[in-house]
Parts: structure tokens; C-alpha cells; sequence
């Protein structure tokens, strides 16, 4: 099996199948208490909020998540 092909189903495995799902809840959970934790002064005084430090606290938990299980069904795939 070339190289390419696990990573191509490993990618249409994850996107199609729980991991996805998985990876927006770990985003939901951690990027909302990192927003709270790194934005709570602006939050809780009222003061605006840093909006792209926001959507990054969000972004990277999902990244994050989203290619640690896609790393592991391309390794579950190479051994196939």
C-alpha cells in the first residue's frame, strides 16, 4: 500500500466517523474554558473581547484533537 492511500482513508475515516464528532466536543469543552480563563476580565467587565484570540482558543483544541486521531487510524491502516 503507497504511502498516500492510509492517510486519504484514515482522512475520510475520521471526517465521516466519531472522531470528528469527538474532536468538536474536545473543542467545545477546552476552548470554552480557556476562553474563560484568557478572556474572563474582558468577559465578566464588560469590555470587548479579542475576537481572533477567541476563535484560535477554540481552533486549536479541535486541530489538536482532530489530528492526534487521525495519526492513529494512519498508523492502524499502515499495519493492515
Amino acid at each position: 500500500m503507497t504511502e498516500t492511500k492510509p492517510r486519504l482513508k484514515a482522512l475520510e475515516r475520521a471526517i465521516k466517523g466519531p472522531p470528528l464528532r469527538r474532536s468538536i466536543w474536545i473543542m467545545l469543552i477546552v476552548g470554552t474554558v480557556l476562553t474563560l480563563i484568557n478572556q474572563r476580565e474582558a468577559i465578566f467587565a464588560g469590555s470587548g473581547i479579542n475576537v481572533l484570540n477567541v476563535i484560535l482558543t477554540y481552533l486549536v483544541p479541535l486541530c489538536v484533537s482532530f489530528y492526534a486521531a487521525w495519526s492513529a487510524l494512519v498508523e492502524q491502516l499502515s499495519k493492515e
